[in-house]
Order: C-alpha cells, then sequence, then structure tokens
C-alpha cells in the first residue's frame, strides 16, 4: 500500500459517531475520533522512494494512534536504520535500510524485538489493517461481531506474512 493509500483509506473508514455515541462519554469520543485524522500538509506532495517517508513528509500523521503506535514528527537515521515511530511497548519502529524490513527495535538493547513487514508497502498495508481491527472493536459491542473482526484481521495477517513476523500482530488480537 502506498502513503496515499494508505491516507484514502484511513479517511474513507472513519469511525461512525452515531456507532460511538452510545458506548463512550463525550471527551473519550474526540479522543477516538482524533485519533485517526490524517491532515495534508501543505507542500506539494513529494516522493521520498519510501512509502513510510512519503507518508510522514508528504501528511500530517502527530496525531495518528493506532493501539498506541505512532508515528514520529521528523525520521531518524541510526546506523542501518531508519527509526519513524513507537511501538505499544514502547520500542522504535524502524525501517532496515539493507533489507527494507520494518522492525520494533529494543533501543537499550540495540536488537530487534519483533519483525512487522518485509517491505514498507506491507507495513502500510498492515497497519491499516490493524486501524480496521482496532475501529471494529470500538464500533461493535456483541463478542461475535468482535470475534469475526479478529479472525478476519488474523486471516489477513497470516496469508501475507511468514510466521516470523506473526508475534508482531499476535498480540494486537489479546487487546481487542
Amino acid at each position: 500500500m502506498t502513503a496515499k493509500e494508505f491516507v484514502l483509506n484511513i479517511r474513507a473508514n472513519q469511525p461512525q459517531i452515531s456507532n460511538l455515541q452510545d458506548k463512550f462519554e463525550t471527551e473519550l469520543l474526540n479522543n477516538i475520533l482524533s485519533d485517526a485524522q490524517i491532515s495534508d500538509l501543505k507542500t506539494n506532495y513529494k516522493d521520498y522512494g519510501n512509502e513510510i517517508l512519503n507518508l510522514i513528509y508528504n501528511f500530517d500523521v502527530s496525531r495518528l494512534n493506532i493501539f498506541d503506535i505512532t508515528f514520529d514528527p521528523e525520521p531518524e537515521v541510526y546506523g542501518d536504520y531508519i527509526f519513524f515511530g513507537w511501538d505499544t511497548i514502547g520500542d522504535r519502529l524502524g525501517y532496515h535500510i539493507p533489507s527494507g524490513e520494518v522492525v520494533i527495535y529494543y533501543v537499550y538493547g540495540d536488537c530487534i524485538n519483533l519483525k512487522c513487514a518485509k517491505t514498507d508497502q506491507q507495513f502500510l498495508q498492515l497497519f491499516f489493517e490493524l486501524y480496521l481491527l482496532l475501529k471494529g472493536n470500538f464500533e461493535n459491542k456483541d463478542q461475535e461481531s468482535k470475534t469475526k473482526i479478529r479472525e478476519q484481521f488474523w486471516l489477513k495477517t497470516t496469508s501475507t506474512l511468514p510466521e516470523a513476523y506473526w508475534d508482531h500482530y499476535k498480540r494486537f488480537l489479546t487487546i481487542s
């Protein structure tokens, strides 16, 4: 998925206020809705040769928060990595330049904690799937619907990635 496609998909799949009003207080509802907002930057779109960088440099993702995964306003190069955000467990999201993999990097141990995706485009696709999982959990009350959403998410993840990448996504099934 390209950065433009990611943004279009997020915008097209915003939670419906009517589906959430009876479940959340106004302040929490506003927080939920603002966590999925992505604005265009005032500059012309520029291609940076990497869809994650295209997302960060061409769109305002400062409010984007999916399962406490967030993006930095400015990526940081460290060795063979471009760090571009934070994971829910407090580790860095990193793009490994030589391999093209997206990983969760444990900075204090100077090692990879989890693998997320084989490419930048695959990461955005799966990050969008995480968004749909979170949105489905917010919008649905009954356990049967939530179970179906988790099963769809897991099917899309496991059909897309080798098993070495599954641990990163598996942990979101227990949160939902």
